[in-house]
């Protein structure tokens, strides 16, 4: 196994053909590199280990992998299972458009491209996360998180700075954001549990429930599906709502309007075919 000493974070630029891959970020002064077959006994995931090519240059690892054919048969795909073992605090840049990615740890930068193959980060600094295919599961990002899947479900759950989030064709969930969050999902839920700063949230068919809003602007549109909106109290809201053939439940208490610099949120919710309440939150 290539094993570099490694005593501060690096760089890990890494360009995947068929396979898994697997970083460990952890307190340690070097790296290790293990590359092998997916399946030992077949010949062509073989080929495709050892054509994997592995350097380190001013602290920056490369691996390239072989790239599979487009048009192989399962039997002679060319698989590889990759696994890092890196100082923590590294960036990490991967590409695979066959594959897996797990990262295990805390990451500098990272931005991951797969075409089809699930994703997991456990915490970064920052994200940038891009599948056509797969669902994505991220812990904890310090900074900006930008996650996007044409097919499967985006989970994050705490985001410091501001997140972006695109969704064609699954569910979309948020722990809690401190930044902006957008959200845009085509056909599937969208929830946050607890947002520090504007949202804003739209998908074509799917319900929207956003737990716990307490300031700035605050946008949430459906055509299909109810809007559950959980404001802090205390804080002023000002409200824009509307459902074609749904209802709207209010029930938040008259107040004053906000006084020049106070905290408050302009709620601008739509529907058409369902209901749209907006309560208080219960975290407050």
């Amino acid at each position: 196994m290539p094993t570099f000493a490694t005593p501060a974070p690096i760089t890990a630029a890494l360009d995947l053909g068929m396979g898994n891959l697997t970083v460990v970020a952890s307190e340690r002064q070097d790296t290790v590199v293990d590359i092998r077959p997916a399946d030992p006994n077949n010949p062509h995931d073989v080929k495709a280990a050892e054509a994997t090519r592995v350097t380190f240059d001013d602290g920056t690892l490369r691996v390239v992998g072989h790239k599979p054919k487009w048009y192989a048969s399962a039997k002679k795909a060319e698989s590889v299972q990759v696994r890092i073992d890196l100082p923590s605090g590294s960036a990490v840049r991967a590409t695979s458009p066959f594959g897996a990615f797990d990262l295990g740890g805390f990451f500098g930068d990272v931005r991951l491209d797969t075409a089809f193959g699930e994703i997991r980060v456990e915490e970064a600094e920052s994200l940038t996360v891009k599948t056509a295919m797969g669902h994505v599961d991220v812990g904890h990002v310090a900074g900006r998180a930008e996650l996007q899947t044409s097919s499967g479900n985006l989970r994050v759950h705490r985001v410091g700075g501001e997140a972006v989030l695109k969704n064609t064709n699954g569910g979309t969930h948020i722990g809690r954001v401190d930044g902006e969050a957008r959200i845009v999902n085509a056909n599937g839920d969208i929830e946050v549990d607890f947002a520090g700063s504007g949202v804003s949230a739209k998908t074509a068919n799917g319900r929207i429930r956003l737990d716990h809003v307490e300031n700035g602007m605050v946008e949430a549109l459906t055509a299909v599906g109810t809007v559950d909106v959980g404001v802090l109290r205390g804080v002023p809201a000002h409200l824009d709502v509307e459902t074609t053939i749904g209802r709207v439940y209010n029930e938040l208490e008259a107040g004053s309007a906000p006084a020049p610099g106070e905290r408050s949120v302009r709620l601008r919710l739509r529907s058409t075919t369902s209901d749209i309440t907006i309560r208080y939150s219960e975290a407050g």
